[in-house]
């Protein structure tokens, strides 16, 4: 004996136009206008919220020595899963910022502006490192020439990246709750694979500037200190 039964749900069958319809829907939306987002309250929070992750990024998981790599790497990714928890929408890295910006995600404004708040938040703070410490660590030199270098830290950017950029729209579709846990753990395996080059991702870049800076003047310093004495005694033969 057979049985037909019909489905009297409308919403079970959608036809094609209806599909395409949802799937344009589900399109990100265009980002505004410059001179209408440099306006708006959400885009000065997400540029504050840029600024407070980096600074306190650079800063909490500077206190981990470089000499365990293992170390780093768990201070790197705990730290960047309760900001992005904290922070919602806090990119860390000028890579992260590009890539949102390719896909719609963010406009040519935030993007600027983001990269301009990560550098100068980066190097606010490791002033602030320098200036709380007795002693400061200077970055190893690398062992990698340049072309390894890049290799090595486009890799583990690509990680973050592409972790980042799933969990965008895992967040949007309603698949994932919770952004940080995938976003630390990407950070965490990224900074444990970058410290072939002591760089750990791009916005550990930024850290070299004042500390290069730094070297710089205790060099250029101590030959002023050295040549001191020679100078002394010529100027006196002279008399």
């Amino acid at each position: 004996m057979c049985s037909i039964v019909h489905n009297n749900n409308p919403a079970a069958v959608k036809s094609p136009v209806e599909e395409m319809l949802r799937y344009i829907d589900s399109l990100p939306e265009d980002p505004p206008k410059a001179r209408v987002e440099i306006r708006t309250r959400k885009f000065w929070t997400a540029i504050w919220a840029e600024f407070l992750a980096t600074l306190l990024l650079i800063v909490v998981t500077s206190a981990s020595k470089t000499d365990s790599d293992v170390r780093q790497s768990l201070a790197v990714g705990a730290s960047t899963a309760l900001l992005t928890y904290i922070l919602h929408g806090v990119a860390f890295n000028p890579a992260v910022t590009l890539s949102r910006c390719l896909v719609g995600h963010a406009s040519l404004l935030k993007l600027f502006a983001s990269v301009l708040v990560q550098a100068l938040s980066a190097v606010l703070g490791t002033l602030l490192i320098i200036a709380l410490r007795s002693e400061h660590h200077q970055p190893s030199e690398p062992k990698l020439n340049l072309s390894q270098i890049f290799g090595v830290e486009f890799l583990g950017s690509l990680v973050v990246v592409l972790t980042v950029l799933t969990s965008d729209d895992d967040v949007e579709s309603g698949l994932l709750r919770f952004q940080a846990f995938p976003v630390g753990i990407a950070y965490g395996a990224a900074t444990l694979f970058s410290p072939l080059v002591m760089l750990y991702l791009e916005f550990r870049l930024w850290k070299c500037i004042p500390l290069s800076f730094l070297k710089w003047q205790n060099e250029e310093r101590s030959f002023i200190l050295q040549d001191l004495p020679e100078a002394c005694e010529k100027h006196s033969s002279k008399v």
